[in-house]
């Protein structure tokens, strides 16, 4: 029994270690080129360089010899120049696994979400074979036909 009782609290105290830290992460924006490197030095080739506006995420909230440990929306992490950067408080990039044709895209398949569709008549619309979005849409102006 007492060891069910230590297991749940060190699992609770696990997650909430886990959630506490995705809370303090903190996201740096990239203000100009700068280099992702593979440890705190410019003495080795850069990994890659990173262009202004891109999203990373602060890994370690200390400096180390002038540069930040920061993760890519890539996945890669690596140590970037902190006077090329700036710490913001917004929440980090989310990390996408995956090719990218996995994730919706706005530019082909524009739109807004349909209200009148829910959980509940999923079945009845959506998921239905004979459902079609003819019913839903109005025609393009293309379509329409003067008479």
């Amino acid at each position: 029994m007492r060891t069910l009782l230590f297991l749940r609290f060190a699992l609770s105290m696990a997650v909430m270690i886990a959630i506490s830290g995705v809370a303090l992460a903190q996201a740096v924006v990239v203000r100009r080129n700068v280099n992702l490197r593979s440890d705190p030095s410019t003495s080795i080739k850069p990994i890659m360089l990173l262009t202004p506006s891109a999203l990373l995420m602060l890994l370690t909230p200390d400096k180390q010899d002038g540069f930040y440990r920061v993760r890519t929306s890539d996945g890669l992490e690596g140590w970037v120049w902190a006077k090329n950067v700036t710490l913001n408080n917004a929440p980090p990039p989310s990390t996408r696994l995956g090719p990218p044709e996995i994730y919706p895209n706005s530019t082909r398949t524009p739109g807004f979400v349909n209200p009148d569709i829910t959980q509940d008549n999923i079945a009845d619309n959506l998921c239905n074979p004979t459902w079609s979005t003819k019913t839903i849409r109005p025609p393009l102006p293309t379509q329409i036909r003067s008479s």
